[in-house]
């Protein structure tokens, strides 16, 4: 959902506030503004560097999984392994081949996490819009069982509550976080994150990493910016950067890759024109990377790397951040993916000839 609150360059308004949440918070806690320069270049040291995404050609080696007589479609989950056919659904038996699981529903809305043993779903539905008021919806949410069975989970001892886009996000193995205000919930666990200092009163989302850091977005009158946790002034100082081109940013797919890094699927509307962007948190640094069109799925690889499909391609983004378009397999088309759980394998399920076909290969992508 963008942001739409007017810039301001007062410098006045910048300091030391409540974050206006005292109210929700179990401990009252402030959001430290750190002074900076109001609006500056897009060069300034307080700035998300921004480059193009350019990636070159790479051949890998794929070996066949296995062929079903008519196309599978992998389902979107950060890592796990589920495909809808037309007979149903599909995953991985006790010996790791993809198998018709009888039975098995699946609402319509945001998986979240691991498939089968970490999986959540988000239904959101739109509430009628209010001139001048951002969207709201109505959310529910589900965890898988065992039986793969969808059990709601209550928000505050309620079923379903009206809230914003992508309030609901996947925290720390075996729960998720519900955002409201600065204020976190974790369903599935007991410990309630704090969001602690930060440079903006808005809280726009947040993301925790593998190794338990969270990281946040929070917004300001001059803009967006992004930092990791922070226990005091100095480290927001520090640490807090700027993304450029403005406030109307807007974030929805993230990933989390290795223990402290993560990528975010992020748009920005300049002027009406939207634009693409992988938003990555690595090696202690923040980075934008633009794309020319939309994600539709982001894969973590555990050697840090990360896949992506967009307009029908499939590229590789290895650990360093070099970017690759990678050759289907000969004759696949209409593609889609799955990450196993280990993150060892990359899955790609194709129509070939009107069959489906599920090909792998190494998710470390060696590289050429």
């Amino acid at each position: 959902m963008p942001n739409s609150s007017a810039a301001s360059d007062d410098p006045s308004l910048v300091g030391t506030e409540s974050d206006g949440t005292d109210s929700e918070s179990d401990d009252g806690e402030l959001a430290i503004e750190a002074v900076i320069e109001i609006d500056g270049p897009t060069t300034a040291p307080n700035t998300v560097p921004a480059t193009p995404a350019t990636p070159t050609p790479i051949t890998l080696s794929w070996r066949e999984v296995a062929e079903f007589p008519t196309p599978l479609e992998f389902v979107y989950i950060q890592t796990g392994v589920l495909a809808r056919g037309a007979n149903g659904y599909y995953d991985l038996d006790d010996s790791g081949q993809l198998r018709p699981r009888a039975g098995l529903e699946l609402p319509t809305g945001e998986l979240l996490g691991d498939w089968p043993q970490d999986a959540w779903l988000v239904t959101s539905t739109q509430q009628p819009i209010t001139p001048g008021q951002p969207l709201s919806f109505e959310h529910e949410l589900l965890q898988l069982d065992a039986d793969r069975k969808w059990i709601p989970r209550d928000f505050r001892g309620q079923p379903r509550w009206i809230a914003g886009a992508h309030v609901v996000r996947k925290g720390s193995l075996g729960t998720v976080l519900v955002r409201e205000g600065s204020r976190l919930t974790r369903i599935g666990g007991k410990d309630n994150p704090k969001t602690g200092p930060r440079m903006g009163k808005v809280i726009v989302d947040v993301v925790e990493t593998r190794g338990g850091g969270l990281y946040n977005i929070s917004e300001r009158p001059n803009g967006i910016y992004v930092q990791i946790n922070c226990d005091d002034r100095k480290c927001v100082d520090d640490n807090a950067k700027k993304l450029p081109h403005g406030s109307l940013w807007s974030f929805s797919t993230q990933v989390v890759r290795q223990q402290n890094a993560v990528s975010v699927v992020a748009t920005v509307d300049r002027d009406g024109a939207v634009g693409q962007h992988l938003l990555h948190y690595e090696r202690g640094n923040w980075k934008l990377e633009s794309l020319l069109h939309p994600p539709t799925g982001l894969w973590p690889a555990d050697d840090g790397g990360l896949w992506v499909i967009g307009n029908g391609k499939l590229l590789h983004r290895d650990g360093q951040g070099v970017w690759y378009t990678v050759a289907l397999p000969e004759g696949a088309g209409s593609i889609s993916a799955a990450m196993l759980s280990d993150r060892s394998e990359l899955w790609l399920a194709a129509n070939v000839k009107g069959k489906g076909v599920v090909f792998a290969t190494p998710a470390s992508a060696a590289n050429p």
